[in-house]
């Protein structure tokens, strides 16, 4: 197993997939609750995790804004 994340991590850090970090716009404001304090504390979380800067791209989400 530890052979498996290495391989993950590697694929993480790989400079081809730098940009290619995406997160959909009802995913952010599920993890943030339009919190740009929190925002900036996940991404600053991830940014230590990899060492490398990440370029997030908002998608449009396919999922309902109003969900029961």
């Amino acid at each position: 197993m530890a052979k498996h994340r290495k391989s993950i991590n590697k694929n993480i850090q790989s400079p081809k997939n730098i940009n290619n970090n995406k997160i959909d716009e009802f995913t952010l404001y599920k993890i943030t609750k339009n919190d740009e304090l929190e925002y900036d504390k996940i991404r600053k979380m991830i940014f230590d995790c990899c060492k490398q800067r990440l370029h997030f791209e908002i998608c449009k989400s396919k999922a309902p804004e109003n969900k029961p």
